[in-house]
C-alpha cells in the first residue's frame, strides 16, 4: 500500500514538472514571424510556430502593407491588423474598408474616408471622380484640385505635380522601389526612404528588379541603379544581372553589390544556388548531393533536408507536407 502511494505521488510529481516544462518552453517560444495560409477557401493566420494567431478563419487577407494587413471574416466584416495580430481598427469601426494603393478607403454610411493603416485621416473624399487616379502597391497619385500628388505608404505626400489635360501619368514599382514618369521626367524613389531622383527622360523607361538591386535603362540604354547613373559611355542594349545582384554589359561590369560579395565565398561548393524572395526574408536555398540547406539574408541556416524542397511566398512544402521556415509542421 506504502509503495502504491508512492507511486502514484511520483507519478504526479512527473506530470506536474512535464507540465511546468511545457509552459516554460511555450513561453519562451518567442513569435518571429506570422503569415497567412490559404486552404481550401479559407484563410487562417499562423505564427513561426505553426500555432494559430486569430482563432476565427478569414475569407479575405490584404497584401502586407508594412507589417499591416486588411482582412475580411466571414461575416464580410473589414478590419485592420498588425503582422502580430493586434486589431489596428476594429470590425465596427467602419461599414467596409478597401485597399487603395497603400492607403484605405473607409465607408461609413455615406461618407467615404481616405485613411492610412494606423487609422489616420488623410482626406475625406467629396466627390467619387476623385477616385479616378493611379494606384499601385506601396504608393499612390491623387488627383485632387488640379494637382498630382504622389503619396507615399503613410498618406505625407512626397511630390505634387501640376496637371496638364494632355500629359499621360505612368506608374511602375518593383519590390524596393517606385517610378512615376511625367512631362518628361522620371521620378524614382525607395519604398523605404522615398527620396526622389528626378531624371530627365524623353520616353518610359525599362525598370525592374533582381536580387535587392533596381534597374532602370533610359531612351539611351544608359544604365541607372537604385536611381543613379552607373553607365555614361556604354551602350547597354541588354544588361545582363547574376544571381548575386552584379550587373554586366558585353562582359563589362557596370555594378556590384557590396552587400554580396560574400555570398559567393559562403557558397562557393554547391551543386545548385536558388535566390528566393518570400514576404517575409530573403532565402538562399542550397544543394549539394542529396542534401539541401536554406540560409536566410544574414547566411544562417535555417532548415537542412535530404528530401525535395519548395518555397512558397510564406510557408515551405518539404515532400507535399506545409512546414513554417523554422521547420514546423502546420496541421489544420
Amino acid at each position: 500500500m506504502k509503495k502504491t502511494k508512492e507511486f502514484i505521488l511520483a507519478l504526479v510529481l512527473v506530470i506536474i514538472c512535464i507540465t511546468c516544462a511545457s509552459i516554460f518552453i511555450k513561453s519562451d517560444m518567442k513569435i518571429k514571424y506570422t503569415f497567412f495560409l490559404r486552404k481550401d477557401n479559407t484563410i487562417t493566420m499562423l505564427d513561426s510556430y505553426g500555432r494559430k494567431v486569430l482563432k476565427e478563419e478569414l475569407n479575405y487577407a490584404g497584401k502586407n502593407n508594412k507589417g499591416y494587413y486588411l482582412i475580411v471574416n466571414k461575416d464580410k466584416k473589414s478590419a485592420i491588423i498588425d503582422e502580430m495580430g493586434n486589431f489596428i481598427i476594429n470590425y465596427d469601426d467602419y461599414d467596409n474598408i478597401e485597399e487603395y494603393g497603400s492607403l484605405y478607403l473607409a465607408y461609413k454610411g455615406e461618407d467615404i474616408y481616405l485613411i492610412n493603416r494606423n487609422n489616420k485621416l488623410i482626406r475625406k473624399v467629396e466627390n467619387t471622380k476623385e477616385l479616378v487616379s493611379r494606384i499601385v502597391n506601396n504608393y499612390s497619385v491623387l488627383l485632387f484640385d488640379n494637382t498630382y500628388y504622389i503619396y507615399d505608404s503613410e498618406g505625407n505626400v512626397i511630390k505634387e505635380l501640376k496637371y496638364k489635360k494632355k500629359s499621360k501619368i505612368s506608374l511602375k514599382e518593383t519590390t524596393n522601389y517606385g517610378q512615376v514618369f511625367y512631362e518628361n521626367k522620371e521620378y524614382v524613389f525607395s519604398l523605404d526612404t522615398y527620396e526622389i531622383n528626378e531624371i530627365e527622360t524623353k520616353e518610359v523607361s525599362d525598370m525592374y528588379e533582381f536580387n535587392g538591386v533596381v534597374l532602370l535603362k533610359d531612351e539611351k540604354n544608359r544604365i541607372y541603379v537604385d536611381g543613379q547613373l552607373e553607365n555614361d559611355n556604354i551602350d547597354c542594349k541588354k544588361p545582363e544581372i547574376d544571381e548575386f545582384g552584379t550587373i554586366s554589359c558585353e562582359d563589362n561590369i557596370i555594378y556590384k553589390k557590396e552587400e554580396n560579395n560574400d555570398i559567393k565565398d559562403k557558397f562557393k561548393d554547391y551543386d545548385e544556388l536558388e535566390v528566393k524572395h518570400t514576404n517575409l526574408n530573403t532565402y538562399y536555398i542550397v544543394k549539394k548531393g542529396k542534401l539541401t540547406t536554406i540560409y536566410d539574408e544574414n547566411k544562417t541556416i535555417k532548415f537542412q533536408t535530404k528530401k525535395d524542397v519548395k518555397l512558397e511566398s510564406n510557408y515551405m512544402k518539404i515532400d507535399n507536407k506545409i512546414y513554417t521556415f523554422e521547420g514546423f509542421r502546420i496541421n489544420l
